[in-house]
This record gives structure tokens, C-alpha cells and sequence, in this order.
């Protein structure tokens, strides 16, 4: 059934005027090794993925837009597409995946403004801050966009994962409707005041379907509120404001089904839980553009017999951010240990800089707590391998990317990129395990044809 609904999508889309057909090549290699953090995981692998975009106008006020992928590996992966947090994976070397297939009107009138749409079917949600939402799912969106002020509303649930193979949907997505929004404002010249929420509900979900201990639970009602503060954080656009901040505190509370981690039955919980997520970064004014942060992240934690004080993120999450100030992003929690926000503390300094023309780098060095030692932390809302009662000490990360950005290679106006990406975590004294370092490391050349 997927692989037909591919192929109609494709057959439609191709005889349709005014087109614009991207071919997109990715070669990676790929280590990892996690016998602390994620054990029985690591991989040394070699794979290639081909990423065939459409976009096209099909009228004056009406546009769509397409994005199907390939994915070949030399050995079976337990994959997470684009390693967003929550979605499902199964093990396999191949599969055909329809990512994106969206139509979109534009301007919509419901206000003056050029900038207003509403886009329906499977799309790329994406907010500036990963933390929140990164992910596909179908969807329906109003968007208003001007120079000052940015608002999008939207209503969506996951009914498939569109992708060739036996891959079920996650029971954390399974009849789960989310309804999700943000705005943004700028009250001065690159000063923002941001709102964000988001809505889910589920019903339906055997609690036994559901991994044991999983932090956020099934068959209830989830409300996360944001409210927050930035400049220039996740987009540079002023090059002579050299000092950039972001900082924004969310409240969530919600009620869902538990399965205890001893008995039978579950029992319902209600939630009432917090997180903070802050930084400053300065940017020197030297040709090569070097800047340098602080970050901090809080995400509470704790339970008792009828209530959990667990923040859970919103599952659409990919938790990473441009916040380096150039066009390179790194996973905010390590991209080793990949932790949600909850029951976690972190600290984290980092730098960026372009040392030659094209060339952008980025680096970010990590402390890691959590903040009640009877209760784990958890990563895409599966306990980590730490000791009940034990240390509050996780431990520490280092992350690092560096790009090539090249422009004449295929003589192709597209910018084709070549990327490694390094990741180490020392396990701490909270893990069962903490033998050294996990690593992984990953080199990849993009080529756009």
C-alpha cells in the first residue's frame, strides 16, 4: 500500500506544469559506539540516501510541494528519520519514504498581509527551537509572516509512517491529535517576546503497548505553554549586534495512564511539570566571525504515588538548534547520550567560527545532571541505563561539527557540502556503566544535482 501510494504521489506530481525537480545525493559513514549510554547499539555502518524534492506552482495563488527519499545502508539500522525524538524505527537496510506532499494558498486574505497562508498534508513542522516541535506529520497550518511579527497555528495526528517495510506507528503517536501553535513579536529591532503551545490528546492505547517507567504515559491530556525572550538566538539577521540571548521557561500539566514498574493495571497520574532553557552568546567582531556561549537547561523531575513532577517533551521534538550563529546546528543534549529535558540539568559552553572562506565550524563541551536520583533519565522516553537511588552525576559531553560549503564542483548553482560531525560522552558516576568515553562520529557529503 505505502509503496503504491509513492508511486500515484509521484505519477500526479511529475504531469503537472510549471515544476521544479532537486535531486539530492547523501553519502555517509556512520560509528557509533554506546556501551554505556545506549547499550547494544553501535554500529559501524556505510549508507547513502537519495532525497527527490518537487516543488511547483500550480497557479497564481496555489503551490505544492513533494519530498520522497531512498535509503540504502551495508547493514540493518534501527533508524529514527532525521533523528527526531519520538517516531517509529525498525531495523532494516533499505526503505522508500514519503517525507513530505503538501499543497499550499497563498496569500490566504483573511488578513492584508502577503505573508499569510494555510498548508494542508504531510509537512515538515519545524519551530525555531527544536526543543518543540522538528518533525513531519499531516497536518493542517495557518501561517502569518511580516518583518516584525511571526504566527502559526496548526492541527495534526501521525497516521502512518509512509515508509516501505513493517513499520508501525509508535503507541506514543497512535491516536494522539495535537493541536500546536507559536507567535513571535518584535517589541524593539531584534528583540523578540515568543508564545508557544501545544495541545495533544490520545485515547485507545493499551497501557501494556506502552514501554514500562515511559515518562509521559498514554490515553490522556497534555498542555505545554512557553513563554520566552530572544535576540538573534536562532537566526542571525543584524551582523552588528554582536551580543545574542534566548531564554524561555515552559509550564506543562496533563493527566495520562502509567503501568507501574511492578504489578498489573495502570493507574492515571497527573502531571504538573517544568523546564527552563537559556543562553548567551557573544559574537567578536574578527574576520573569522569566531563567537562564543553559555547555555543552561533545566527540566524537572520527580513522582509520587498520584502525581509526576516528569517534564516530558512534546514528541515531535529533535532537539537541535542553530544556536552556534552560523548555519551549522548540534543536538542540544550530546548527540551520544540524545536526552530528553527531564529530570535533567545541563550547563554547556561552546564556540563557533568560520576560519576560511566557506568553511564553518562549532563546538559545544557539556555537564550533565539529574535532578531526582530515585527516577531516570530518559532518551525519545526510554530510561537510560543509570541506578535507581545512585549518583546525580551523568556525566560529560563534547560535541563538534565542521562544513564545507562548495559551489562549482557539479557546476550546479545549489551549494553541495561536505560534513563531519563528532560526538563523546564520559559516562558519570550515575550510570551502571561508566567504563569511558562513548563516541560517534559522522562524515557526510551532500551533492545537489
Amino acid at each position: 500500500m505505502k509503496l503504491r501510494l509513492l508511486a500515484l504521489s509521484v505519477a500526479v506530481w511529475a504531469g503537472m506544469a510549471q515544476a521544479q525537480w532537486q535531486p539530492i545525493l547523501r553519502l555517509s559513514a556512520d560509528s557509533l559506539q554506546s556501551d554505556d549510554t545506549h547499550p547494544g547499539s553501535g554500529r559501524d555502518a556505510y549508507y547513502l540516501e537519495g532525497q527527490l524534492r518537487w516543488d511547483g506552482q500550480l497557479t497564481e495563488q496555489q503551490s505544492a510541494h513533494m519530498d520522497v527519499r531512498g535509503f540504502l545502508s551495508d547493514k540493518e539500522l534501527d533508524l529514527r528519520d532525521e533523528e527526531v525524538g519520538r517516531t517509529a524505527s525498525s531495523q532494516t537496510d533499505r526503505y522508500l519514504a514519503l517525507r513530505q506532499l503538501w499543497w499550499r494558498y497563498q496569500p490566504l486574505g483573511l488578513t492584508p498581509f502577503p505573508g499569510e497562508s494555510m498548508t494542508v498534508g504531510l509537512q515538515r513542522q519545524q519551530s525555531e527551537d527544536g526543543n518543540w516541535w522538528d518533525g513531519d506529520i499531516e497536518s493542517l497550518s495557518w501561517r502569518l509572516d511580516t518583518t516584525t511579527t511571526h504566527a502559526m497555528v496548526s492541527v495534526g495526528e501521525r497516521f502512518d509512517t509512509y515508509r516501505s517495510g513493517n513499520n508501525q506507528l509508535d503507541a506514543y503517536d497512535d491516536n494522539k491529535l495535537r493541536l500546536f501553535g507559536e507567535v513571535s513579536q518584535d517589541w524593539r529591532p531584534y528583540q523578540v517576546l515568543t508564545g508557544r503551545f501545544m495541545y495533544a490528546t490520545q485515547n485507545g492505547q493499551q497501557a501494556s503497548d506502552f514501554s514500562t517507567g515511559d515518562p509521559q504515559g498514554v490515553n490522556g491530556d497534555w498542555l505545554w505553554l512557553g513563554l520566552g525572550t530572544a535576540s538573534e538566538w536562532f537566526v542571525r539577521r543584524q551582523e552588528n549586534q554582536p551580543l545574542a540571548y534566548h531564554f524561555e521557561w515552559t509550564w506543562l500539566q496533563g493527566q495520562s495512564d502509567f503501568l507501574p514498574t511492578s504489578g498489573s493495571g495502570s493507574r492515571s497520574y497527573d502531571i504538573q511539570a517544568w523546564s527552563l532553557d537559556s543562553g548567551v552568546r557573544y559574537d567578536f567582531k574578527l574576520p573569522q566571525r569566531l563567537a562564543v556561549g553559555l547555555q543552561y537547561a533545566y527540566g524537572s523531575g520527580g513522582a509520587d504515588a498520584d502525581s509526576s513532577n516528569m517534564f516530558v517533551q512534546t514528541g515531535l521534538n529533535s532537539n537541535r538548534q542553530h544556536f552556534l550563529g552560523n548555519r551549522q546546528y548540534l543536538s542540544r543534549f550530546n548527540d551520544v547520550l540524545r536526552a530528553d529535558l527531564g529530570n535533567l540539568q545541563q550547563w554547556s559552553l561552546f564556540s563557533a567560527m568560520e576560519p576560511l572562506t566557506d568553511v564553518e565550524m562549532g563546538m559545544a563541551w557539556s555537564w550533565y545532571q539529574r535532578n531526582d536520583t530515585s527516577l531516570p533519565v530518559y532518551s525519545a522516553g526510554r530510561a537510560l541505563p543509570v541506578e535507581a537511588g545512585g549518583s546525580s552525576n551523568l556525566g560529560q559531553g563534547v560535541d563538534l561539527v565542521a562544513s564545507w560549503y562548495f559551489h562549482s564542483v557539479l557546476d550546479n548553482p545549489q551549494e553541495g557540502r561536505l560534513r563531519l560531525r563528532g560526538s563523546g560522552f564520559d559516562s558519570g558516576s550515575a550510570f551502571i556503566e561508566h567504563s569511558g568515553w562513548d563516541q560517534r562520529w559522522v562524515l557526510d557529503v551532500m551533492l545537489n544535482f
